[in-house]
């Protein structure tokens, strides 16, 4: 045994057996302590050699309004003159920035009830529950993101429980602005890493509709023809797609290959009537999900496969490296058990196989996500086998029970993976933007 911690000390991202020693290590693929890249000073301003003439002006500066009353002499009309370029140099480098992130079209798809609203609920709580992806903040753009940004909180932090499901003809259209810190995370790929920051934004621009409307028949489920419309238009013109598997729920139902079904095939054609396959292949750069990795059945799935690791807080995770695989177990026969058959496996294998087939694999990523997390152990209680690596309480870290006929949420929320498939999907793009 001491043989096998040392061979596991020396591999720190190998995947763990549940009986390896706590001497071993969490992974390393998450960000380390960073400075707070919020707390940096600002970049240092050059003293005006005339005051501004105005509040307004001084403001623009990057001056307080208190400092516009200590101002020496009115300018003269030499200095109203002067270029406005000038005035550019004294506005702080952020504000620049911030003030022209990447404008990035990301379609949200998925059958209905794979977790869309949920997804998007977590991604507030996301940016302060795991740091591998950098150090981000999010700000909504119109009033219907903010909106939507306040209730979703409200649900899953006060009333813990989960979002209602987006009403079937709904069309809600997304603006959120991510600025944040890439220094130290796994998207840093400097040589070269003195610089304390790599800031980095972008606008995350999507449509959220009901998962009827990618359904094989649509108008039959009352949804109305302009939103079957625009939620194809819209993941025609996006440049990256989110696409939620929820194996827990194809289980239930096992229908997801119904609401991927049109929807590919519709795709398909209008990016060959418009030229824009890509060595025979959709154009989109996809994250396709495997969603609640916090239910038993699909974290017990991974744990036998050897496919868990842990967060540096504590949180188990599947590596980015390893997602496929649980995704490809998530529509094997053995998962669902002989009592099913093999025709209940039918749907996610097609699934599986046809979003291989139309989307280029240099471009697909995989990942195993949980929209509210595990359920952490009480102060002083025992973890999971495999050491205190694993906080999570063993006889029920599930952080989701029912009560009167309504999923409810234990405790904190901690989303797993969440903001990590938007990231990567923002940097692929980018990538591909360069390459021409």
């Amino acid at each position: 045994m001491a043989d096998g911690n040392q061979r596991a000390a020396e591999q720190p991202d190998r995947p763990r057996r549940p009986e390896e020693r706590a001497e071993l290590q969490p992974a390393t693929e998450a960000s380390p302590g960073l400075e707070d890249w919020r707390a940096l000073p600002p970049p240092p301003r050059e003293p005006p050699t005339q005051p501004m003439e105005s509040t307004t002006d001084q403001q623009a500066a990057g001056s307080s309004p208190a400092e516009a009353f200590t101002a020496a002499p009115r300018e003269s009309p030499e200095a109203r003159s002067r270029p406005a370029q000038q005035a550019a140099v004294r506005t702080p480098r952020a504000s620049r920035a911030a003030a022209s992130p990447d404008d990035v079209r990301i379609g949200l798809w998925g059958s209905p009830s794979s977790g869309k609203t949920t997804f998007l609920g977590a991604l507030r709580h996301a940016v302060e529950s795991d740091r591998a992806s950098g150090r981000w903040n999010i700000f909504p753009a119109n009033t219907v993101s903010e909106t939507l940004m306040v209730q979703l909180t409200h649900h899953l932090i006060t009333n813990h429980e989960f979002p209602p499901p987006t009403q079937l003809g709904a069309e809600t259209e997304l603006r959120w602005e991510f600025i944040g810190d890439l220094a130290g995370s796994q998207f840093d790929r400097r040589l070269l890493r003195r610089r304390a920051t790599l800031p980095s934004s972008f606008m995350l621009n999507l449509v959220d509709v009901s998962g009827e409307a990618f359904g094989p028949t649509p108008e039959d489920k009352n949804v109305p023809r302009e939103v079957i419309d625009r939620a194809l238009d819209h993941l025609a013109s996006a440049q990256g797609l989110l696409y939620l598997f929820d194996p827990i729920m194809e289980q239930e139902r096992r229908d997801s290959a119904e609401y991927l079904n049109r929807t590919i095939i519709a795709l398909s054609r209008r990016m060959r009537d418009e030229g824009r396959l890509v060595d025979g292949y959709l154009p989109h750069y996809v994250s396709i999900c495997v969603t609640k990795f916090d239910h038993p059945k699909m974290f017990e799935c991974a744990r036998e496969s050897l496919l868990v690791n842990a967060r540096p807080d504590g949180m188990p995770r599947v590596l980015d490296r390893d997602a496929e695989k649980l995704f490809d177990l998530a529509c094997d026969d053995s998962f669902w058990g002989s009592d099913n058959g093999e025709r209940s496996s039918v749907s996610a294998r097609f699934i599986r196989d046809e979003l291989r087939k139309r989307f280029h694999p240099e471009r697909i990523r995989y990942f195993v996500t949980s929209a509210v997390g595990f359920r952490r152990p009480p102060e002083g209680g025992p973890v999971i086998p495999g050491g205190p690596a694993f906080s999570v309480d063993p006889r029920n870290y599930a952080n989701v029970y029912e009560a009167d006929g309504k999923l409810k949420i234990y405790g904190p929320v901690t989303p797993i993976n969440v903001l990590e498939p938007l990231v990567s999907l923002h940097q692929s793009i980018v990538t591909g933007r360069r390459r021409g």
